[in-house]
């Protein structure tokens, strides 16, 4: 998709046949850029087989951007192994798309007489690299989910957004690349930005570094701690206190490990997020922010003070939402010899699961019925309606009974 396989004819198809020299051929660059928009100067030179009739000849350039250009080129002389040889060169510069595709082919060949001399084509590669967010160059950072959903009061326990960020330029995306971009990229991620006033998610908490040191981050009332922190990001020890140029908790920036054979990124997870429900409702809110650096945006090597307005970033976020009705299972009194079995009558959002207690931990089955085991006396079940469109969303449960 990026890379630029269309070869321009020029003049006539037969050209070989009309073009009177012939001799060597070859290129190179003089200087190219990495990132868009490159520029570049390459050089073609062609060499003679014998002295040339004519002082000069056009050399042509095709771009491959939808540009073209020739020069015309003067024949010059100069004594290689004691022999005279005639030659032209030509060098020329160009800027290619800042929105472009992620490398050209650039075509150079000699005309004669008003004909291509196709044996006398120079073929060059220039990347034209993209920063990570490039939609175009298959770029984008992201983290998934987008946004996850937690009903009013439920907990959240040790919970990661994933970074999914695919990269500008990479050969998975483009498997003929010959200059993929495949050069380091850093990252970072950035916890509570952007809070609003009076939605914030109350008494949540990160497990931090190799030591899953716990740091609160919003307190009883949602809203954001002071920007003081005394934990290292990277280990979880005990540090210093100290502040962040964001205001908000950030994690270290990391090189994102690379496979050199595959080119293929290890993309790296949040710290676990946590809280336990209390004090929540509908619309609270947290939001976490990837950063992201490669060469064409390239992190300054700052822990402490990084160039965070150079990043490219996505974000994601954790929204309490109201959860609907619970779902309805009548108590049944059960004669001896009647069917046991216990039904929901209300209809069902997701999975219908029941428990054997209030704490959900003891798992029974699924399905809008369950039939308990015969016996006698007053017996409690819990049923639970798990959502799955998406988002793991459990409903408030309601308790049934029956009654041996």
């Amino acid at each position: 998709m990026l890379l630029s396989g269309l070869l321009i004819g020029f003049l006539n198809s037969i050209a070989s046949a009309q073009c009177t020299v012939t001799g060597v051929s070859g290129s190179g660059f003089l200087f190219a850029d990495q990132c868009a928009p490159v520029t570049t100067v390459i050089y073609y030179e062609f060499t003679f087989s014998s002295m040339p009739p004519k002082p000069s000849y056009l050399v042509m350039y095709f771009w491959r951007d939808g540009n073209t250009e020739s020069y015309s080129a003067t024949v010059q002389s100069r004594i290689v192994a004691g022999f005279t040889v005639y030659y032209v060169r030509a060098e020329l510069s160009h800027t290619f798309p800042a929105t472009g595709l992620c490398e050209y082919e650039v075509m150079m060949q000699l005309v004669d007489n008003g004909f291509a001399c196709l044996d006398s084509r120079q073929f060059q590669i220039v990347g034209n690299w993209h920063q990570d967010d490039i939609l175009a160059a298959n770029g984008i950072i992201e983290m998934d989910p987008l946004q996850e959903d937690v009903c009013e009061g439920s907990p959240l326990i040790d919970f990661q957004f994933q970074d999914i960020s695919n990269f500008a330029c990479n050969i998975q995306d483009n498997p003929l690349a010959q200059k993929p971009n495949h050069t380091p990229r850093h990252e970072q991620f950035v916890y509570g930005t952007n809070p609003i006033a009076g939605q914030g998610i109350p008494n949540l908490y990160i497990k931090v570094g190799t030591a899953q040191t716990v740091v609160y981050l919003t307190n009883a009332s949602g809203n954001p701690v002071a920007n003081s922190w005394t934990v290292d990001p990277i280990t979880g020890a005990n540090v210093t206190a100290y502040s962040t140029q964001s205001g908000y908790f950030e994690g270290p920036i990391v090189e994102i490990p690379l496979n050199g054979a595959t080119g293929i990124y290890s993309l790296n997870n949040t710290y676990p997020i946590s809280f336990d429900g209390v004090g929540t409702v509908v619309n609270d809110q947290f939001q976490v922010t990837v950063r992201n650096w490669n060469v064409c945006n390239p992190w300054n090597g700052s822990q402490t003070n990084p160039n965070a307005g150079a990043a490219n970033i996505g974000t994601s976020r954790i929204l309490i939402i109201d959860a609907p009705p619970a779902p309805t299972a009548p108590n049944r009194i059960i004669c001896l010899g009647q069917s046991q079995t216990l039904t929901v009558t209300s209809p069902p959002v997701g999975t219908i699961s029941w428990y054997a207690d209030a704490a959900l931990t003891t798992f029974l089955g699924s399905g809008i019925t369950y039939t308990p085991a015969k016996s006698s006396g007053v017996h409690d079940f819990w049923v639970v309606d798990k959502s799955n469109t998406g988002f793991t969303l459990s409903e408030p449960c309601n308790k049934s009974h029956s009654y041996g």
